[in-house]
């Protein structure tokens, strides 16, 4: 019984780890466009 609960605590920990991943990854990438889109406002 205990071996099944970390076995499933694993594979939760892996796809809520992978979930995040993907979040902060794509929260990062909408930084750096807004970055960017700051850059050429200021720039223009």
């Amino acid at each position: 019984m205990k071996i099944i609960n970390k076995f499933e605590y694993f594979i939760f920990f892996m796809y809520f780890s992978r979930a995040s991943f993907g979040y902060f990854k794509a929260l990062f990438w909408d930084f750096k466009k807004g970055l960017q889109s700051l850059c050429l406002i200021f720039e223009g």
